[in-house]
């Protein structure tokens, strides 16, 4: 089993509570633009304290910015289930998270496929962009 330390790369705190942070096992600046990161795990945090966590194997930082993109085997974890993917962005400023990849979201309730996709953490909402594809593994009258 390989154990990985992560440590903590950025924290972003509003000066009330944190409202992100960026860990990784490893990162190296590349240059004064950009950080690479080796399998980052961003957390997202909301008012009410809960969690939204994505892991990838790599990830790019853009050091001004703080903008970010994950790649390769993305996983985002939060109550509203799992979601799949092979890229996604993160822009700080507006706490949203981005992709014009094809993604698969499951949950005890739902199976949802599509392409292109914006979350935002803060509102709690998903937006589907293109080819979305619905199950519902316990039938309709498991969406009250």
């Amino acid at each position: 089993m390989i154990r990985l330390f992560y440590t903590k790369i950025m924290v972003h705190h509003d000066g009330v509570r944190t409202r992100w942070s960026l860990k990784a096992p490893s990162a190296e600046r590349k240059d004064h633009d950009v950080t690479l990161v080796h399998k980052p795990k961003l957390i997202l945090y909301r008012e009410d304290m809960s969690q939204l966590s994505v892991h990838a194997h790599k990830g790019i930082v853009n050091n001004l910015t703080k903008q970010m993109v994950f790649s390769e085997g993305v996983v985002i974890e939060a109550d509203m289930g799992r979601l799949k993917t092979e890229r996604i962005w993160f822009d700080p400023e507006t706490r949203l998270l981005f992709t014009d990849s094809s993604f698969e979201l499951t949950s005890e309730r739902v199976e949802l496929e599509g392409n292109g996709l914006n979350i935002s953490q803060e509102a709690r909402s998903l937006k589907v962009l293109d080819r979305v594809k619905v199950v519902f593994p316990g039938g309709l009258s498991d969406i009250t």
